[in-house]
């Protein structure tokens, strides 16, 4: 007969493998990560912490809202301010699969920034022995980067100019005599303002030494989550597309008319230090 101590040890073994069976089919296909990250702003690791509650008195309490204590911040727009420590509100698609202390990667999507961060939760991957296995790690890793970098390829074949620059100065928008105003009725009143930015070097349809007008929405209406925002030295690469939002595609500029551009998602504003890398992705 076996033992009690072999009949523990096979039990825990069967419970282990049990266990990981559930934990790998719950875990996102590769295919389905990159499709959450397409669908997201923002990803990161982060740590429940209260389940039913939310972490500022900015956002609605309910049965799908937790605190989450962020971990690590893997994605974001530059314009939103999230750092590891921070404690969070996310809305849940289903808050029945947590409890408080589970720790998961999250794709969420703004919701309320304010005073605090508020997110929906678009997918999550669960973080188990399994999933922090090194080779799974490495592979998701390396599915997030292919998937950036092909974005990043995107936004760049898409954009009209391609510029290193920093900003001199931002002024409300102004209409150059010869743009006619083009009536715009909506709700959500863009506060349109403009970044005039210097071209310390072209990378593409651009030379180096000009400046650019870029137009961008002041307001902070939920409409315009995601849309890049310019302040005043604020250096990085840009990559511009000519304005077709604003209805007003010219602006003055130093006693001329130009046209302007616009930032649209939070991939064409990036650090200037990734201006190899982009110079790198433009065909010649």
């Amino acid at each position: 007969m076996k033992s009690q101590t072999q009949v523990s040890v096979l039990k825990w073994v069967i419970s282990f493998f049990c266990v990981l069976l559930l934990t790998l089919e719950a875990l996102p296909t590769y295919g389905q990560i990159a499709e959450l990250m397409e669908k997201s702003s923002v990803v990161l690791v982060g740590t429940i912490v209260k389940m039913a509650s939310v972490s500022f008195p900015g956002v609605q309490a309910s049965d799908k809202t937790a605190v989450v204590k962020v971990d690590q911040v893997l994605e974001k727009p530059a314009t939103v301010s999230i750092s590891a420590g921070q404690l969070i509100t996310i809305e849940l698609k289903d808050p029945s699969v947590f409890r408080e202390g589970v720790q998961a990667t999250f794709y969420a999507d703004g919701w309320i920034l304010g005073e605090g961060v508020a997110l929906r939760e678009i997918g999550h991957e669960l973080i188990t022995r399994a999933l922090a296995a090194p080779e799974l790690q490495e592979k998701l890793t390396k599915e997030r980067q292919e998937l950036k970098d092909a974005q990043l390829k995107a936004r760049i074949e898409s954009a009209d100019i391609v510029l290193m620059g920093r900003v001199k100065s931002v002024r409300p928008a102004t209409v150059a005599e010869m743009a006619p105003r083009v009536p715009r009725v909506t709700e959500h009143d863009p506060q349109w303002q403009e970044a005039i930015i210097h071209v310390a070097s072209g990378l593409k349809g651009i030379g180096d030494n000009q400046e650019v007008v870029v137009r961008f929405p002041g307001s902070k209406d939920v409409a315009f989550y995601g849309i890049p925002k310019f302040k005043v030295d604020q250096e990085g690469v840009f990559l511009l597309q000519k304005d077709k939002v604003s209805g007003l595609p010219k602006a003055a500029l130093a006693g001329t008319t130009v046209e302007t551009y616009t930032a649209q998602q939070p991939l064409d504003v990036l650090p200037k230090e990734d201006a190899e890398k982009i110079r790198a992705l433009i065909p010649h």
